[in-house]
């Protein structure tokens, strides 16, 4: 499969042999669709196997689609051969359950769950909905209907994927929190007084001076609040540098303060933050009903498996 490899190597640019040839340690390739990161990534996997000892069944090639991954498989076949057959290339959810089938001890103790039907998670959601607090900002109704259902089911979702269980997801809300308290009087005092241009600088250096919540790498692929907040203000600044006004530094302004009788706060971020919390005590009911019924959700195979790997 030399031959195939050489062939198909000759008509990459620069940047992608680049990549390929990386053979040890991550590689981070920025690209739209349509401009080959399934065939980058498959040569980088025949390269390795070319150039080392690597066994087949060591390498993991993992994708969002089942497309992708046929699509990888059969480009892995053109390259390597025969051998291409024992690199496992997988969705990241088929992964997981093929993780879940293989080792059913580690997850809820053998029990062999079901995937929940979407009117099961339904009903278990309108349910947990039901019990809550009229205070609840998840008890909102109209007309006799829960609104906060789809976002229920989303943030539920997105939760998961990113790995966080109840527990881990309250945690970091409690972080946020108290990093809101720590920094509303410095962030007020600062951004009392009108925006100009030329304060700007002295703006961005004082905001990156604010204290750090140094849980970045514990909460990946999430990005910590005072890293938004930093980062944020530096991209406002550089383009109202560029086009010599505040709108963008004013727009990041009003995200973050807000003026309550008089006064600056952090009010929306508290309140993204209370609706977080709340979300977070339903993700455990849900999960707690859905499990007893003998059920697990799609997400779940992310986060549950990200869990027992942890």
């Amino acid at each position: 499969m030399q031959e195939e490899f050489r062939t198909a190597y000759k008509q990459l640019n620069t940047a992608q042999k680049e990549a390929v040839d990386i053979i040890d340690g991550p590689v981070l390739v920025v690209a739209g669709p349509g401009t080959g990161k399934t065939q980058l990534l498959s040569l980088r996997v025949a390269n390795i196997l070319q150039k080392t000892d690597t066994d087949p069944g060591s390498i993991l090639c993992l994708t969002f689609t089942n497309f992708a991954a046929t699509n990888m498989r059969e480009r892995l076949a053109n390259l390597v051969g025969p051998s291409a057959q024992n690199v496992m290339v997988r969705t990241f959810h088929s992964f997981a359950a093929e993780i879940m089938n293989l080792y059913p001890d580690y997850f809820w103790n053998g029990a062999r769950l079901q995937i929940a039907p979407d009117a099961v998670q339904l009903e278990i959601i309108q349910e947990i909905l039901e019990s809550l607090p009229l205070h609840n900002p998840l008890a909102v109704k109209f007309a006799g209907t829960y609104t906060a259902i789809s976002d229920v089911q989303q943030a539920l979702k997105l939760a998961k994927e990113a790995g966080l269980t109840p527990e881990k997801l309250q945690a970091m809300l409690e972080v946020n929190i108290a990093y809101l308290d720590l920094i509303e009087p410095q962030l007020s005092e600062l951004l009392s007084p009108a925006l100009s241009l030329k304060r700007l600088p002295d703006l961005q250096m004082a905001v990156e001076a604010l204290p750090d919540q140094p849980i970045d790498e514990t909460i990946t692929p999430l990005t910590s609040l005072s890293t938004v907040l930093k980062e944020s203000l530096a991209a406002a600044v550089a383009v109202d540098q560029v086009t010599g006004k505040t709108t963008q530094s004013g727009k990041w302004k009003r995200r973050w303060l807000q003026r309550v009788n008089g006064q600056y706060s952090m009010l929306d971020e508290r309140k993204r933050n209370a609706w977080w919390q709340a979300l977070a005590e339903v993700y455990g009911s849900y999960r707690d009903h859905l499990h007893g019924q003998g059920y697990y959700d799609y997400s779940d195979m992310i986060v549950e498996v990200v869990s027992q790997l942890e």
